[in-house]
């Protein structure tokens, strides 16, 4: 560690404000994508959504479209313990990604100095994210800004020191994202052949009956298959007299992400102790979204 130096982060880059898209161009479908602090994984890194994404067709000015190799921050989050803030990550293409006014991006970056694949991790490190929310404002949603930033202090090592670290990290990103892709496949796997068994009655051994049910198969309301259920609670923001026990939410938005226990969107919130000793979910528990 001799050879690491602390500077300001403001020695090597500068960071940009994004552009405020208007709302009334906002569309579930298009070309171009609108990034949100919402497309942030907490480790870092973007988290894309598919057909979910937010896109947009309106005008905009050029420089805001983003492009491969970029870096771009979260300068805010709307959650208390704000788990994504100055959150960074890498645009992986050209022209689909906006740069929007809640993102930073890097610019000027000396990379005589600084690497910009070291930046990426360095950003998402410990010790710089740590600074950035200790210095946010607001109480509820968190906020940082390109001067809070620019003063996170870093040990910063020399240049062949940064390109090993990079490239070891990178290994070990890419070895996590071939596992993520075979778990996608493995899932659709798994609800085709809960459609061809379950909904088209394509299971082997399975004959069907004049009712058009499975021989030897009774149909019964989901009620009837239930020993207990109930609805969901929502608590408060903020802790009160009554409100005095903290705990996550699941709402519906969650469930996909649940799925894989990323819990890094999902709200903080205070309960009352009975409805928490009522709705506390246990391993085995079954969520199901009951609104539109």
């Amino acid at each position: 560690m001799s050879a690491w130096t602390t500077h300001r982060l403001g020695e090597f880059f500068d960071i940009k404000h994004g552009f405020a898209f208007k709302g009334e161009h906002f569309t579930d479908s298009g070309e171009f994508v609108l990034l949100t602090p919402g497309n942030f994984n907490e480790d870092g890194g973007l988290k894309l959504k598919g057909d979910k994404e937010k896109f947009y067709n309106g005008d905009f000015p050029s420089d805001f479209l983003l492009r491969k190799g970029e870096i771009i921050i979260a300068m805010t989050d709307l959650t208390q313990n704000a788990p994504i803030l100055g959150s960074a990550a890498i645009i992986p293409e050209d022209g689909r990604f906006l740069h929007n006014q809640r993102l930073g991006k890097v610019v000027g970056l000396d990379e005589d100095r600084l690497l910009p694949e070291f930046l990426l991790y360095l950003m998402n490190s410990h010790p710089v994210r740590g600074q950035i929310k200790g210095s946010a404002t607001g109480s509820t949603v968190k906020h940082t800004a390109p001067s809070r930033i620019l003063e996170v202090e870093a040990d910063i090592p020399d240049l062949p020191t940064q390109r090993r670290i990079a490239g070891i990290l990178s290994a070990y990103d890419e070895l996590i994202a071939n596992n993520q892709r075979r778990i996608a496949i493995l899932e659709e796997m798994a609800r085709a052949l809960y459609r061809e068994w379950f909904v088209r009655y394509n299971a082997p051994g399975v004959v069907m009956g004049e009712d058009g049910v499975p021989e030897g198969w009774v149909v019964k309301p989901l009620q009837a298959l239930m020993s207990n259920q109930i609805g969901g609670g929502w608590g408060k923001d903020v802790a009160d007299e009554e409100h005095t026990e903290a705990a996550y939410v699941i709402r519906g938005a969650d469930i996909p992400e649940m799925r894989m226990s990323d819990n890094k969107e999902v709200p903080f919130r205070y309960h009352t102790p009975s409805n928490l000793r009522s709705r506390r979910l246990i391993p085995g528990d079954i969520i199901f979204e009951v609104s539109g």
